[in-house]
């Protein structure tokens, strides 16, 4: 369950995303469930997590979809799966940082994804997270900005501005062969 800046909560489940009045009524539907209404209507699997940035833009995690983008004002949604460089189209939990990027946890390994150019750094064991799988509905973002993820194999923590100079480049040495 999230809340939103328009003062609704909205609720993420295996068939869709459900928007909840401050009475505690489910007052909207969007889903795989609602194919009559092409506005109403998601096409995928399991919705596992829900987040809203600060220009009102939905992110979903889906379990095989990969991660929505909806954008509710002018009604379109984009899809960010394996084609386009994520880890795994099995998705769990998201957070967003200070820098507009969304840390994403997966069943293979934790991703960072930059809003503004879509870009994709993959972290995995070799780079310090507790084991490339995590579990669902197990993040959580402290009031100075740090991250947890949980795992199978424990919790990995961070703080997302030690990453603003990662670039993640793999340093290969010069070889000749012939």
């Amino acid at each position: 369950i999230y809340s939103v800046k328009d003062q609704h909560y909205w609720a993420v489940g295996g068939s869709g995303c459900y928007r909840i009045s401050n009475e505690l009524c489910i007052t909207d539907y969007y889903g795989v469930d609602n194919l009559s209404d092409k506005h109403h209507a998601f096409s995928g699997s399991e919705f596992r997590d829900i987040y809203e940035d600060q220009e009102g833009i939905f992110w979903i995690a889906t379990n095989g979809d990969g991660l929505l983008k909806w954008n509710r004002a002018n009604d379109s949604i984009q899809l960010f799966s394996i084609q386009d460089g994520m880890p795994s189209n099995t998705l769990y939990c998201i957070l967003e940082d200070d820098f507009e990027k969304l840390w994403i946890s997966t069943d293979n390994g934790l991703v960072c994804f930059d809003k503004r150019t879509n870009d994709v750094k993959i972290y995995s064991k070799v780079d310090g997270i507790a084991h490339n799988e995590f579990n669902r509905i197990s993040s959580f973002k402290d009031p100075f900005c740090k991250m947890y993820f949980g795992g199978i194999n424990g919790l990995t923590s961070f703080d997302p501005k030690d990453f603003q100079t990662d670039t993640l480049v793999e340093q290969i040495p010069l070889q000749v062969t012939s």
